[in-house]
């Protein structure tokens, strides 16, 4: 199925990896400006960006349209599906 791309594992990884910060960085910028305040917040950087990358999102404003919290929704929980994607390509190179 996926004969035409061939990545080496860190490759692979680095490419999800890219993927799920630039998925998550846009959820939180759309949060923020619908909601007018920071969806994770912390004393340091180190701990904003931990529940960044491994706390569930607060919950859309429900002042906002179904489309928006849609998209919300998708910007932070997509990258499992990519995960999958990715672990599914890096076994079949495996073989």
């Amino acid at each position: 199925m996926y004969r035409n791309i061939v990545l080496l594992n860190n490759v692979l990884l680095s490419l999800l990896h890219f993927l799920f910060v630039l998925s998550r960085s846009a959820g939180c910028i759309l949060y923020e400006l619908a909601a007018l305040k920071r969806p994770f917040d912390g004393e340091k950087l180190m701990d904003v960006m931990y529940k960044v990358t491994e706390v569930d999102p607060p919950p859309w404003p429900a002042a906002y349209s179904p489309e928006l919290a849609t998209l919300f929704t998708r910007l932070f929980f997509v990258t499992v599906l990519w995960k999958d994607k990715a672990i599914s390509v890096a076994s079949e190179g495996d073989k």
